[in-house]
C-alpha cells in the first residue's frame, strides 16, 4: 500500500520512472522539475516520484467527508475510545479531527501550546482540548513507551470521579497517528459552569475567605487520597456553589496527575504557585497537622528552582510566546 506525501523538494533522479498503472495517461519519462504537483510515493521496497495526473482518481472525490476520510485512511490512523454514555455519537466524535477547523467553536479558552475551545455537537456543549504535536522524540514515547495526554486526561477523569474528587466527566479521547507514529491527541469533556479560582471579584470578603477555607480542606482532602497535580495553579481549579451555598471544586488539566505518592514534600511542593490564595499554606499545615516552618522551607526551594528553571529556558530561548 502506498501513502502519498505533497512535496517540493527535488528528486533523487531527475525523471520520474514511470512506475506506475495507468502508464498509457502519461509519457515514460517526465522531468520531475515540470510537474505542477508533486508528491512522494513510499512502500517498503521503493522509493519514487510521480506527477500530478496518477493521482488524479484523488482529485475528482467531490464529498470531502469522503476526501477527508480518505487522507485518514492513507495518511494514519485514528484511535477513539468514547464513554458509553456517548456512544451513539461515536461517528460525530470520530469525525472530529478531520473536521478540526470547521467546527462550531462557542468559545476559545486558550490557544498557546495546546488549544481548549468549547464546541456544539449535536445539542450537547463540549471542552475539546487538541494537544499540541509533538517533537520525535515524545512521539516514540507516546507511541512505544507510554500512554499520550489525551489518553491520561480521560483515564485520569475517570479515576477521579470514582475516587470521589470532581472533575468535568470525560466524553471521549481522540489519537491521531502518522507513519505508525502518535501524532495529536484530543480530549472531550462534558462543559461546567464552575468559574476558575481567579474569578472572586463578585463575592462578599466574608464569602471569599469562606471559599479559600473550603479550598484548603479540598486540597488537603486530595492529598490524603495521594492525588497531586504538579501545576496547582487558578487557572486549572474551577469553583461553584450548591443549592445550600457550600463550596465545590472541580480539577482541569488532569494529565500530569500523579497518584500514590507517599512522601510529604511534593504534595507541598504542589503549592508552590505564587498566585494561590495567600493563607492556603497556614490553612493546609493546620489541616493536615504539618510544621508551618518545614513547609515555607519546602516551598521556598520549589520557587528557587522554578526560577533558575525559567531563566534557563529564556536562555536557550525554549520559552514560547504567548499568543
Amino acid at each position: 500500500m502506498f501513502i502519498a506525501v505533497r512535496t517540493g523538494l527535488e528528486p533523487a533522479t531527475p525523471c520520474v520512472t514511470g512506475m506506475y498503472s495507468n502508464q498509457a495517461e502519461l509519457p515514460h519519462q517526465v522531468p520531475f522539475r515540470d510537474c505542477k504537483d508533486r508528491y512522494l510515493f513510499l512502500n517498503t521496497k521503493f522509493l519514487f516520484y510521480v506527477c500530478r495526473d496518477f493521482d488524479s482518481q484523488y482529485r475528482r472525490v467531490k464529498n470531502q467527508d469522503r476526501t477527508n476520510r480518505m487522507i485518514i485512511s492513507k495518511m494514519g490512523k485514528l484511535k477513539v475510545d468514547i464513554d458509553p454514555k456517548y456512544s451513539r455519537y461515536a461517528s460525530e466524535i470520530s469525525a472530529i479531527p478531520s473536521k478540526y477547523d470547521s467546527l462550531r467553536v462557542s468559545k476559545t479558552f486558550c490557544n498557546n501550546r495546546n488549544c481548549v475551545s468549547l464546541i456544539k455537537v449535536e445539542n450537547f456543549d463540549w471542552v475539546l482540548k487538541r494537544y499540541m504535536r509533538p517533537i520525535f522524540i515524545n512521539s516514540l514515547i507516546y507511541t512505544f513507551i507510554r500512554p499520550n495526554k489525551a489518553i491520561r486526561a480521560y483515564r485520569y477523569a475517570k479515576r477521579l470521579l470514582e475516587m470521589g474528587i470532581d472533575t468535568p466527566y470525560p466524553v471521549a479521547y481522540m489519537a491521531t497517528y502518522r507513519f505508525g507514529l502518535f501524532d495529536i491527541g484530543y480530549f472531550i469533556s462534558e462543559y461546567s459552569s464552575y468559574r476558575q479560582l481567579y474569578e472572586t471579584d463578585s463575592l462578599s470578603e466574608t464569602d471569599r475567605k469562606k471559599l479559600y477555607r473550603a479550598f484548603a480542606e479540598f486540597t488537603a482532602d486530595l492529598h490524603r487520597k495521594r492525588i497531586c497535580h504538579p501545576d496547582y495553579n487558578p487557572g486549572n481549579i474551577l469553583w461553584g456553589r450548591t443549592g445550600d451555598g457550600e463550596f465545590k471544586f472541580m480539577l482541569v488539566d488532569i494529565n500530569r496527575l500523579s497518584f500514590g505518592k507517599r512522601s510529604v514534600r511534593p504534595y507541598i511542593k504542589s503549592l508552590a504557585e505564587e498566585h494561590l490564595p495567600a493563607n492556603l499554606l497556614e490553612d493546609y499545615c493546620a489541616i493536615m497537622g504539618y510544621d508551618l516552618k518545614m513547609a515555607e522551607s519546602v516551598i521556598m526551594q520549589k520557587r528557587r528552582h522554578n526560577a533558575r528553571k525559567m531563566r534557563l529556558k529564556e536562555l536557550l530561548g525554549l520559552k514560547r510566546k504567548q499568543e
